[in-house]
């Protein structure tokens, strides 16, 4: 590639251009429409209670209470690491002591999902003046708007999780990168992206990791050591942390969910197996697997291409290598959140390496026959996310239907120490003890878990606890302990979109309390949302009735 002298990213002006007024406010204007209706339609669902669209941002809030209060776990003085964060249960920590935490994760990312589109809108903006606007200037801005749902950005704001902040600095990182090659330096934000997105989260590790080389082959020497330095320092040192904390070098949500680091048994072999075996299984289980397809062949175009300039088949063999890392190091799924990091900065690279035929698009023809179709084409290639953005409150209503009703339970009804396998709802704004035993909160139960067994340990591990009562899936944990007195079952009063299960079991972990739960269960069930259901095992009903004699 051809070397360039390294310029400061401190003293330069941001490459891109000022956005245009449509690119970027039409399609502001309708996230945010899609953010109100989403929230009035959640807190009508919902009786008026907000939810996230899954559990698991509230394992973040609780986390973030339990540090302001100086102890890193969610169970008072006793530590344990289930973020699959390092920075963002720290940044809701000042939230948390204003006593305000509760809606700010929906903030940060619609903030977020702004900043993408903003920069979506600004990467137009360059491409209608390169292009000389060829009569599409008034329509690029129709193509950023079908971006919105193709991406997911209104639904993955509704997690409540840190991937919407990923997305944004995985969009930054590639614009960023795109300037380079244009004029020759490294942007500030390139480089703020390349040392805080693993900090959001791990899997920007391998972009923070790629763009450092890139920088290196195009000559910004200084800069590209620099962010490699700081990122590797802040990774190490988060570990080092967790080290001296008898946790691990990892989260146990990174253990519980890597391929590449809970799931390779240690050692190069193990990882290149894990790496190998991923790959096969993504390209052969997973169906967003073929939108990545799609743009790998794209990507391939471009580098085996005699007409392509070298500064440009970098950018392609970023965005192919990010691709093929994901498939055999990364995840897919969880409602639309794992993988759309690594498909919006593909999306990036991709407008900009083929912004002749992107440009020639959006030049032709009408407004609505564009719309048509990019309808077309987010149909066929994006319609998980799609979906997944359409479904978003039904999602949050799941959520307040089973776990908020279980925290509701634990809060109000049995006020005691259980054990569950949902950390998130149960173990916020609650100061009793609770027992995971999927294995976030504790690093034994993890090991067990995952190594199979009877199940007698979950009974050790709540007898050694002192807890009492259990509300799990039974399909995570088909080998309930013997001893186990099953209650009952709550179901879902609506479809299931995002929660495991569509009905969660109760189980008295000692005989002694079946008589009580019993009855607290019973002033429960009359509390709950229409349509919800609690359903007794007979057990609990003889339990009842002898009780009533």
């Amino acid at each position: 590639m051809t070397m360039t002298a390294p310029i400061s990213p401190s003293s330069e002006r941001i490459g891109l251009p000022r956005i245009s007024s449509r690119s970027f406010w039409i399609p502001a204007a309708f996230l945010t429409l899609l953010f109100a209706f989403f929230l009035v339609a959640i807190l009508v669902l919902n009786q008026g209670v907000f939810s996230y669209s899954i559990d698991d941002p509230y394992i973040h809030l609780a986390l973030a209470e339990n540090i302001a209060q100086g102890n890193y776990g969610v169970n008072t003085g006793e530590l344990c690491a289930p973020s699959s964060s390092i920075i963002w249960p720290f940044m809701l920590v000042p939230f948390v002591m204003l006593g305000v935490d509760h809606l700010v994760p929906l903030f940060i990312n619609f903030i977020a999902s702004l900043g993408v589109i903003a920069f979506l809108g600004g990467l137009m903006a360059l491409l209608e003046k390169e292009e000389g606007g060829r009569g599409g200037r008034h329509l690029s801005w129709l193509l950023v708007l079908f971006l919105v749902p193709a991406l997911n950005l209104a639904g993955l704001a509704f997690t409540g999780m840190e991937q919407s902040l990923q997305v944004l600095l995985a969009v930054a990182l590639t614009c960023g990168l795109i300037v380079e090659v244009r004029e020759g330096r490294a942007p500030w934000w390139l480089i703020a992206a390349i040392i805080v997105g693993p900090l959001v989260r791990y899997e920007n590790t391998a972009l923070s990791a790629l763009a450092v080389v890139f920088l290196l082959f195009r000559g910004h020497i200084r800069w590209a050591l620099i962010s490699g330095a700081a990122v590797g320092a802040a990774l190490l040192g988060f570990s080092l942390f967790l080290h001296s904390l008898g946790l691990g070098f990892f989260p146990a949500s990174v253990q519980a969910k890597s391929y590449l680091v809970g799931e390779s048994g240690g050692g190069l072999w193990g990882l290149v197996q894990s790496a190998i075996l991923s790959l096969l299984g993504n390209i052969l289980g997973v169906r967003l697997v073929a939108v990545f397809a799609v743009a790998i062949c794209f990507f391939v175009v471009v580098l085996v291409s005699s007409r392509r300039s070298r500064p440009e088949k970098g950018l392609a063999l970023f965005g192919a290598a990010m691709i093929l890392i994901q498939l055999s190091m990364g995840r897919f799924g969880g409602f639309g959140r794992y993988e759309i990091y690594a498909l919006a900065a593909a999306v990036v690279l991709l407008l900009y390496l083929y912004r002749g035929q992107v440009f020639r698009l959006v030049s032709q023809g009408s407004a609505f026959r564009l719309g048509i179709c990019l309808l077309v084409v987010v149909s066929l290639l994006f319609p998980y996310y799609v979906f997944t953005t359409a479904s978003t409150p039904l999602a949050s209503n799941n959520i307040y239907e089973q776990q908020y009703q279980m925290h509701r339970f634990v809060q109000e009804h049995y006020q005691g120490d259980v054990a569950i396998n949902d950390l998130g709802w149960v173990s916020y704004r609650n100061d009793r003890y609770v027992l995971d035993l999927f294995g976030l909160a504790c690093r034994e139960s993890l090991k067990l878990r995952t190594a199979g067994g009877t199940g007698q340990w979950m009974n050790r591990l709540a007898k050694e606890k002192g807890v009492k009562l259990a509300m799990i899936y039974d399909i995570w944990f088909p080998a309930v302990p013997k001893e186990w007195v099953p209650l009952g079952k709550l179901y879902l009063g609506k479809k299931r979109i995002s929660p495991t299960g569509k009905m969660v079991s109760f189980y008295a972990i000692d005989k002694s309390v079946v008589p009580a739960a019993t009855g607290r269960l019973r002033d429960f069930k009359k509390t709950l949302p229409e349509g919800v259901r609690f359903v007794f095992s007979q057990t609990a009903k003889n339990a009842h009735d002898s009780r009533g004699k």
